[in-house]
């Protein structure tokens, strides 16, 4: 969940484990299950800090800013941005050192 306009972001690593929902006996995090769900937050992570960033969904390319409303449609989209939220992102970055000086 993402309020853009405070630049406030909060993520569970819980949702992103297959066993969301239901009890889990232990956790290996060596395994390949750990591993998957790590990379799923930290791709989500990422997603929602280009928000806090400003950037939307995309719609125009497949896209790390695309939106996604399962894990199996999350773990479809790439792990970059597409060249236009790419350039919203520097182009915001480049803004905001502006600022600074």
């Amino acid at each position: 969940m993402t309020k853009q306009q405070k630049r406030i972001c909060i993520q569970s690593y819980a949702r992103h484990h297959p066993q969301f929902g239901r009890p889990i006996k232990e956790v290996d995090f060596q395994s390949q299950v750990a591993r998957k769900t790590q990379y799923r937050a930290i791709k989500t992570a990422c997603h929602e800090l280009a928000h806090v960033l400003g950037l939307r969904h995309c719609q125009g390319y497949e896209c790390l800013m695309n939106g996604s409303s399962s894990l199996e449609e999350a773990d479809l989209k790439p792990f970059y941005l597409c060249p236009v939220c790419m350039k919203k992102l520097m182009t915001y970055l480049g803004s905001m050192g502006r600022e600074l000086q």
